[in-house]
């Protein structure tokens, strides 16, 4: 969604006058429009990759190369009816969208990611190595793609035309990437090539296509770590390490980008570093069956309730059945939505029911 501006100033050699007094209608100052009049292309290479091994490694690999490009300007709203940025050069202009035809703002070149899960074997016949490495599952995905499309502003007003959206002038014969952003500053890394781009003349508008550089690339790799501890028949104690950003990888963020800010071409910020959480909690509801014995009951409102899933859920029980197929004097638990369950409470005294946690009570009685 582009942001045209109707009432541009013109550029008058030499003259001391405002911005408003140069404008088409003179003494009325910016008139925006949002415009829907751009367009948009994408065109990609699309590979996936899928696998199963002896139904315990499973992996999904997807690798896109692609380009999106458009002649929005660059910085423009693209989901919503709303003005964005306006162009570098006055609509009125012929030509006007040359200097924002380019790869769009979130266009990636290539990206690739990897998930798995992998349920981790454990030695047969061996019941101290099962007690120790058995029912390990690990779990992740990579992810790796090109930088984004950068585009090098001016930052000062040297069109006059009050739209202050100028490009950088390219100086020929210098490399766009290279030393000499980061001067004394630390820490910082050198991106952008300050010696490579300077100001426009009076009156123009710079000759920086959109997208003409590209900033860092992204490589993450995420993983989990799970393990299933049996504590009494069904119900069981799950251990689950997270860790985000596994290797610890620096991931760049984009250089500055206006050529008149401070630190223009420099790099000051990264991505988070790596991130651990542990979480230890019991499960029971994930697997279906009875509890020989004793029947488990959980309470409403239980933190136990859905904490696998991680969604609206609560393991309700179910009514207690009177067939032997359905294994008379046992509560059966199973899932069902949080709604549903609370339009189905019979217990108000929620000080009490909400404080507990699980209750066990043996066969064939009810609370």
């Amino acid at each position: 969604m582009a942001g045209e501006e109707l009432n541009p100033a013109t550029y008058i050699s030499g003259s001391q006058l405002g911005t408003d007094a140069r404008r088409r209608f003179v003494n009325i100052s910016s008139v925006s429009e949002a415009s829907m009049s751009g367009n948009t292309s994408y065109n990609s290479l699309q590979a996936t990759l899928q696998t199963n091994l002896a139904k315990r490694l499973t992996v999904l690999a997807n690798y896109t190369w692609s380009k999106t490009y458009d002649n929005l300007p660059y910085g423009a709203l693209m989901t919503g009816p709303a003005g964005g940025a306006p162009y570098a050069i006055p609509i009125y202009t012929p030509g006007y969208e040359r200097l924002d035809k380019g790869p769009s703002d979130f266009d990636h070149r290539q990206r690739f990611v990897v998930s798995y899960d992998w349920k981790i074997p454990a030695p047969s016949h061996n019941r101290a190595s099962n007690a120790v490495i058995g029912r390990w599952e690990t779990t992740g995905i990579v992810q790796v793609q090109t930088g984004d499309p950068l585009t090098v502003l001016a930052g000062v007003d040297q069109s006059k035309t009050g739209l202050g959206r100028g490009h950088a002038q390219v100086v020929v014969g210098q490399s766009p990437y290279g030393p000499g952003a980061c001067r004394t500053s630390a820490p910082c890394v050198n991106w952008l090539n300050p010696a490579a781009f300077t100001l426009p003349a009076l009156g123009t508008y710079g000759n920086v296509v959109k997208g003409s550089y590209f900033g860092p690339r992204y490589v993450d790799w995420d993983g989990a770590l799970v393990r299933m501890f049996p504590i009494h028949e069904q119900i069981n104690l799950m251990f689950r390490a997270e860790y985000f950003n596994l290797l610890n990888h620096t991931n760049l963020l984009d250089p500055t980008t206006t050529l008149s800010s401070g630190g223009f071409g420099s790099i000051t910020s990264a991505n988070d570093p790596r991130i651990a959480q542990l979480a230890l909690r019991p499960s029971a509801c994930r697997w279906s069956g009875i509890l020989s014995g004793r029947s488990l009951v959980y309470a409403y409102g239980a933190s136990l309730a859905g904490a696998l899933s991680g969604d609206a859920w609560w393991c309700d029980v179910g009514a207690v059945q009177s067939s032997a197929a359905n294994h008379a004097g046992r509560l059966v638990p199973a899932w069902r939505p949080a709604e549903r369950v609370q339009q189905q409470r019979r217990h108000r005294d929620e000080g009490f029911i909400s404080s507990l946690s699980t209750l066990i009570i043996p066969d064939g009685r009810r609370s």
